[in-house]
């Protein structure tokens, strides 16, 4: 090899076109695993040893031979390639199962309405998540307080925010005991219940949490 001990990126894509080479001692059955044509295989030879500055591999039209220098190269390099694709392949693993925490924060009204569900088809999917679910009617900022999503009524959902509808839309019904209403005209509109003496919802400032384990597929909740 030359003084200049720096090798360019060039030399390391051929790497594994050499080792194919090598192994198989031919061309056509290189080009054939790696997927790509015969002279583009052999291209990436000569690009190798004219980088290298040393010739890897001896061919004529009927064999395909390793030289001293491509034999040594051979040994070093085909074990530190296959550690290398392994561990890509590890990595590449992981995106097929999620894991860790997903910490939610949600309304009271939520835990009746689809959340457990929901909650337990994703336990199924996701078996190595742990699932911490806070429930609490205040709406507090969900990024703020390190939560990784909330579960919110579509107005009350920042502009900024991502939405993805978890359930069809609900429907509100008015509801009054016959002899109210028999004292009372019935509300048209939403905003005639101004006029009506209404039980008003008040939102608390605790809450409990429910903490499901996904690997447990449950899900518990307790009333104040």
């Amino acid at each position: 090899m030359n003084g200049d001990l720096t090798i360019r990126g060039s030399a390391f894509a051929h790497l594994p076109v050499f080792v194919a080479v090598a192994e198989l001692r031919s061309f056509t059955a290189a080009a054939r695993q790696l997927r790509l044509s015969t002279s583009a295989v052999s291209q990436a030879i000569q690009r190798l040893e004219a980088e290298l500055g040393v010739t890897v591999l001896n061919r004529t039209t009927r064999s395909v031979n390793v030289t001293e220098a491509g034999s040594r190269l051979l040994e070093d390099v085909a074990p530190a390639l296959r550690a290398a694709s392994a561990a890509l392949a590890n990595a590449k693993s992981e995106r097929r199962g999620l894991s860790g925490s997903l910490r939610l924060n949600v309304p009271r009204i939520a835990c009746r309405v689809g959340l457990p569900s929901l909650l337990a088809e994703f336990a199924r999917r996701h078996p190595e998540v742990r699932i911490e679910v806070e429930v609490e009617d205040r709406q507090i900022d969900i990024v703020k307080s390190r939560f990784d999503a909330g579960i919110r009524a579509r107005a009350s959902i920042h502009k900024d925010m991502i939405e993805v509808r978890l359930t069809p839309p609900i429907q509100f019904a008015v509801v009054g005991s016959k002899r109210y209403f028999a004292r009372h005209p019935k509300p048209k509109h939403p905003r005639d219940l101004v006029h009506h003496a209404c039980l008003g919802w008040l939102r608390s400032r605790a809450a409990p949490s429910i903490v499901g384990n996904s690997t447990t597929r449950a899900v518990s909740s307790r009333s104040p």
